[in-house]
Formats: C-alpha cells, sequence, structure tokens
C-alpha cells in the first residue's frame, strides 16, 4: 500500500471485502481532531489530540470508506474476506477491552455485539467450506490481542 495520507497507521489487514478478486485494506488510524459542521458531538481523542478512525482504501490508497466515529479505537484487525474481526482498546494503550467481529456492506460494515473485556482475533475457516471466517476469543489470561 502507497503512504497513506489521512492520518498515522495504526494497524492494517488486507482482504478481498467485496468479492471482486482484488485485496482492500482495512486500516485503523488517528489523525487531529476535526471538527464538521454536520457532526457537532466531541470526538475522543488521545494524548496526542488525535481521534481514532477506521477505513477501507484500495491497494493503490484511494480511499473507499473513512469512519469519522468507531466505538472505540482499534488496536488490531484481521480481515477475512467480506467479514472482519476487531480488538478495541483504548487512547492511552494497547490493551484490548473489547473484540467484535464485522461484515463488509459496500459502505461501512455491520458490526456483531462486542465481547468485552480482553480477547484475541483472527480468521480461520471454522466450517470446512474453505473460506476464512472471523475468530473472536476471549482471553480470560489477560493477554491480550
Amino acid at each position: 500500500m502507497p503512504a497513506f495520507p489521512y492520518g498515522d497507521v495504526i494497524t492494517a489487514s488486507q482482504a478481498d471485502l467485496d468479492g471482486d478478486d482484488r485485496a482492500e485494506v482495512v486500516v485503523s488510524y488517528r489523525h487531529p481532531v476535526r471538527s464538521v459542521s454536520w457532526d457537532l458531538r466531541r470526538l475522543p481523542a488521545d494524548s496526542l489530540g488525535r481521534s481514532a478512525h477506521l477505513g477501507v482504501v484500495a491497494a493503490d490508497g484511494t480511499a473507499l470508506w473513512l469512519a469519522r466515529r468507531i466505538p472505540h479505537p482499534v488496536g488490531a484487525i484481521a480481515a477475512c474476506g467480506e467479514h472482519i474481526a476487531l480488538a478495541y482498546t483504548g487512547f492511552e494503550n494497547d490493551a484490548v477491552v473489547a473484540t467484535t467481529a464485522a461484515t463488509w456492506i459496500g459502505f461501512g460494515f455491520t458490526l456483531a455485539p462486542e465481547l468485552a473485556g480482553p480477547g484475541r482475533i483472527g480468521c480461520a475457516d471454522i466450517d470446512g467450506d474453505g473460506v476464512r471466517d472471523p475468530v473472536v476469543l476471549r482471553d480470560r489470561c489477560g493477554s491480550g490481542a
């Protein structure tokens, strides 16, 4: 992927989200908080004044979708095709505070309910159909993702 002009990349993962045989990149990033006239709510920010975002870009870096507001900062992404797994963190450390899975719907993701607490994410063919599925596991030991 070429340089990412939208902010500081935290993590990224690539997969063919839309079934067109070309990989897209799901990217977690931060940039300085920016106000916009259509959303007057205050965005949470880290100690550097950066808000957290999630986006999807084509392999050439063209933005396909960039989210202004997400539930939590994303510290890890596992892209598994049209489905992804996310590990949420806080703003000031990498400790996983929740995990979830999501499905690409062409312009954004539908999110599954969060699994609160530390966890691990990945992709695996769970049902033996040859397609990688998102995997979200609760981490009872607290080692994170």
